[in-house]
């Protein structure tokens, strides 16, 4: 079954939340660490002061924005995440890989950012799987469908503090994924800020 980068019933969930985290950070300067074929930066991060997105697939000289072309976790790596101040990590599955190598940023006291997250990584949790990034902030005590939001603030919450970062507003939404399936989904943004 091919991957679906958005599906239309989560479309404008997703955008609703980029859309406010657009008023929330100003000017917002967006990483979007899993930019597929940019349906988020045509719909709500094209208004940024600035964005780049970052994937391994799907680009063309046609594509009206800036990114980079590779694994996203390696381009992380390599480039100064202090230039950006929203992230947008949609990625397939569980976005917490992503956001551990976002933990390296040096946050500033009191800085404002934000971070958009897409989490779909009910699936594993459900059948007792815990994803790398979830052992690593410690495991979850809550698995199984019916708690997918509860285990996500948890897993925003324990991101934040091991970043050194303080969440002062957290909006949360969920859904299916594809639509096909039965996987729950989680879609998210946290303001934070520099606790240090």
């Amino acid at each position: 079954m091919p991957k679906v980068h958005n599906a239309p019933a989560a479309l404008p969930i997703k955008l609703e939340l980029r859309r406010w985290v657009l008023q929330e950070i100003s000017p917002a300067h967006v990483f979007d660490a899993y930019c597929g074929p940019g349906e988020m930066w045509r719909g709500a991060w094209k208004d940024a002061a600035s964005y780049v997105g970052c994937d391994e697939c799907e680009w063309s000289v046609a594509t009206p924005f800036s990114r980079f072309v590779g694994d996203t976790v390696a381009v992380m790596r390599a480039v100064r995440l202090e230039d950006y101040n929203v992230f947008d990590i949609d990625a397939f599955g569980c976005p917490f890989g992503a956001a551990m190598e976002l933990a390296r940023r040096k946050w500033r006291r009191q800085e404002m950012c934000a971070v958009v997250f897409t989490d779909g990584s009910s699936l594993k949790t459900r059948f007792g799987q815990l994803p790398a990034a979830q052992l690593e902030l410690g495991g979850v005590p809550m698995r199984g469908k019916g708690n997918v939001k509860q285990r996500h603030q948890w897993m925003v919450r324990a991101w934040a503090k091991r970043s050194g970062l303080d969440v002062l507003r957290l909006r949360l939404a969920e859904g299916n994924g594809s639509g096909r399936g039965n996987q729950a989904m989680v879609y998210s943004a946290a303001i934070v800020r520099g606790a240090a």
